[in-house]
């Protein structure tokens, strides 16, 4: 039971990074193309307020699932 759980993790971990990552490259090119110079995680904790005009979490999940 103890092996197979600690597969599963493991098999969630590597994918939840697979597509942390692929949002990154979705992220970087967004950004470059519509002249952003900082892209920040509004659920960090470095974010105190941000106006939700500025919210592009929907833009990047379309341009996401838009993907070849």
């Amino acid at each position: 039971y103890k092996d197979s759980q600690a597969d599963l993790q493991k098999r969630d971990s590597d994918l939840t990074a697979a597509i942390v990552g692929e949002l990154q490259e979705v992220i970087a090119e967004y950004g470059k193309d519509k002249g952003y110079a900082l892209i920040l995680e509004a659920s960090g904790s470095s974010v105190l307020y941000g106006d939700d005009s500025l919210d592009l979490t929907d833009k990047i999940i379309d341009l996401y699932n838009d993907r070849d």
